[in-house]
């Protein structure tokens, strides 16, 4: 993400159809190392599992990429899989 912060930081990452609201590359390099240190600062570490309940919107890349960055597993529920099981 650095390489493309560098060519352009306001290059778009996400855009929400419903709500048209973006994030660009040079959030995510900036929110993405602040999230993952509070994930640290929660016990998360190395090779833990990370369940994250939640439809996909704009944060979803920030919440995905924090996880990773912490060096975590990110196991994504969807309510959305919860109510096709009826």
């Amino acid at each position: 993400m650095a390489k493309v912060v560098e060519g352009d930081d306001e290059a778009i990452a996400v855009v929400d159809a419903e709500t048209g609201k973006k994030r660009t590359f040079s959030e995510l390099c900036e929110l993405v190392p602040r999230m993952s240190a509070g994930l640290a600062a929660a016990g998360v570490g190395l090779g833990d599992r990370v369940m994250y309940y939640s439809l996909n919107h704009t944060d979803y890349p920030l919440v995905y990429l924090s996880i990773l960055h912490r060096g975590a597993t990110i196991v994504h529920i969807s309510p959305v899989y919860e109510a096709l099981q009826g």
